[in-house]
């Protein structure tokens, strides 16, 4: 018999979850909550939907018993969050919340208070088969260093319609960024850090140290106006890790000959999508997708390079 899985939101994200829903996990039928007729009809051409309704609230009136829905995933944009998580919080499913959280940090939190231990952060790049293998291979080196070089403009608040948005958006690629190097440092979500502002002679570079649970340090170094690739360096002991984009790094010893690389792969599914929906989907595996509980630590620390 299969279960029942309430995929909320019709936009860019909620295509690659159907996208990977319908190719590996045929135990779940999925139902669509979509405000756009025209993203919905796309959809349910192009994949098997159950049922659609054009807002949660319309779906509560037809559906009494909402307790069906036992997992839920929400790739609304960030400004309906927390009125969401407040509806979701009184019911018995857990809820897949593609990043950022929330507008802000505050509004991130009152989503964790709501969430009562079932609300969880898509965070997917740490679910990539090369990055577990990259953990592998570092799990048992002391970093010496690190270093994140991020590029990024401010024209990018314009491009994703944010202008009428708080400016302390938890911006979904800085996420991504460092939450990506404390899992690689230190296998596990980060316990506690500091944070220092470190003065720059280049006013449109933002440089910070960031202290993690007083063992290593994270040089942070943010680029104003200034669109690029971003990049993580992690320095160890006798290797170092360089990681161009979020799909690829190599690792180097220190003749600077190449140990290992991993590149992308040309795969009709955005990598780690797959485990991620694996961990958060199947009971009988070990469940890893981060929960929001877990996620605060990041989210402030983002919040407060801003």
């Amino acid at each position: 018999m299969k279960k029942n899985l309430l995929l909320i939101g019709s936009g860019y994200m909620a295509g690659e979850y159907l996208n990977v829903i319908e190719k590996y996990f045929d135990n779940f039928s999925v139902s669509l909550i979509s405000s756009s007729k025209d993203r919905s009809n796309e959809l349910e051409k192009k994949y098997n939907i159950l049922e659609t309704f054009e807002s949660i609230d319309k779906l509560l009136l037809h559906e009494k018993d909402f307790s069906k829905y036992q997992k839920i995933i929400v790739c609304t944009s960030e400004k309906r969050f927390l009125n969401l998580a407040k509806v979701l919080t009184n019911y018995e499913c857990e809820v897949l919340f593609e990043k950022p959280l929330g507008l802000s940090f505050e509004e991130s939190l009152k989503i964790i208070e709501l969430s009562n231990n079932k609300f969880f952060l898509a965070l997917n790049r740490r679910f990539y088969d090369g990055i577990n293998e990259l953990r592998n291979l570092i799990s048992n080196k002391k970093l010496i260093h690190g270093l994140i070089l991020d590029q990024q403009s401010e024209h990018d608040w314009s491009d994703r319609r944010l202008t009428d948005i708080n400016k302390e958006l938890v911006y979904s690629n800085s996420i991504h960024i460092i939450d990506l190097a404390f899992f690689l440092i230190k296998n596990q979500q980060v316990d506690d850090y500091s944070v220092k502002n470190i003065k720059s002679k280049n006013k449109n570079i933002s440089k910070y140290r960031i202290s993690i649970n007083s063992e290593c340090d994270l040089e942070y170094l943010r680029h104003n106006n200034i669109p690029g690739k971003w990049q993580i360096i992690l320095f160890f002991k006798d290797i170092f890790v360089y990681f161009e984009n979020l799909e690829s790094f190599s690792v180097f010893n220190d003749k600077r000959q190449i140990i290992m690389s991993s590149k992308p792969q040309n795969e009709e599914i955005k990598p780690g999508l797959k485990n991620l929906l694996e961990s958060f989907l199947n009971k009988d595996f070990v469940t890893q997708a981060p929960k929001v509980e877990d996620c605060i630590k990041i989210l402030g620390l983002v919040n407060s390079l801003r």
